[in-house]
């Protein structure tokens, strides 16, 4: 296995990435890795230097990057969280065309993505022609109103259900004006809508599902067990009739991993993740439907 360092213009900005280049003759199938929210093109505990590695010695090209503003890319940082998600559609574009002309024999390509990635995925007006699959890792689908809704259901609930939380309570060990008046602030938060007419305005879920709806090739949904960004997503599925027609239909698969957290910090967490990525990956390259 090959890697190498290149280097690509997006808007003016230099953009950093990493292609990982199988020994001998290597798959058309190609995957690219688009950071999340701060993180650079290493990941988490080296998360994206594991995948690629893995996928590259199984024959498939990997291509890792810095956006603009993240890592070693140079570029201003965003003041806004909707401003990054929908101006990193040009620079998925532009890795996706470095990524072609350091591998010529790519045919397809896999977008791998954690937590704010999946929402620049499926916002994007038109995600370019190679790609033929995705992969969704803990999607980032946050709302005020959706947040405060899954931290009174799981945070506080199970709160109740803890019979440590009873003990500190009867023996005075509990503040509970503090956690009142905390709850009552989620209540209220969990209680307010989004008026806004223009597709900008409205809610992150409902921009992501429509996005979503565009896309006919498989995709690929990894759900941690414990963590609050999986959970929402799983909340918001429950609750809205468009994304669960969306999560029904034929290519669409889910995997959970009921103990892991948002960036799969456990080496059996993380080989996991490995493992689906890379049965994903082999089955898009074979044009077979994941299970």
């Amino acid at each position: 296995m090959n890697e190498r360092a290149v280097t690509f213009a997006c808007k003016g900005s230099e953009l950093i990435g990493i292609v990982h280049v199988p020994d001998g003759a290597a798959q058309s199938t190609g995957l690219l890795i688009l950071t999340g929210g701060d993180q650079y093109r290493v990941g988490a505990h080296r998360q994206y230097v594991l995948i690629g590695r893995r996928l590259a010695a199984a024959g498939y090209p990997v291509m890792r990057f810095d956006d603009r503003a993240n890592g070693d890319a140079e570029g201003e940082r965003y003041e806004v969280e909707l401003d990054h998600f929908e101006d990193t559609h040009d620079d998925l574009h532009a890795a996706v065309e470095r990524f072609r002309a350091e591998c010529p024999g790519l045919e397809k390509i896999v977008l791998w993505g954690l937590c704010g990635a999946v929402s620049t995925f499926l916002i994007s007006p038109q995600l370019p022609d190679p790609v033929a699959g995705l992969i969704l890792v803990n999607p980032w689908v946050r709302t005020e109103a959706g947040s405060a809704r899954t931290y009174l259901k799981h945070y506080y609930l199970e709160r109740l259900l803890d019979p440590e939380f009873w003990r500190k309570l009867l023996s005075g060990r509990f503040s509970a004006g503090a956690s009142i008046k905390s709850m009552g602030t989620l209540i209220g938060q969990s209680r307010s809508k989004n008026t806004g007419t223009t597709d900008r305005d409205r809610p992150l879920p409902d921009r992501m599902a429509n996005g979503f709806q565009k896309f006919t090739g498989p995709t690929l949904f990894i759900l941690s067990g414990d963590d609050h960004t999986a959970q929402e997503f799983k909340d918001h599925i429950a609750q809205s009739q468009p994304w669960r027609q969306l999560m029904s239909r034929p290519g669409i698969a889910r995997r959970d991993l009921k103990l892991a957290d948002h960036t799969f910090s456990r080496r059996e967490w993380h080989r996991q993740l490995e493992d689906w990525t890379l049965d994903f990956t082999a089955a898009v390259a074979h044009g077979k439907t994941p299970d």
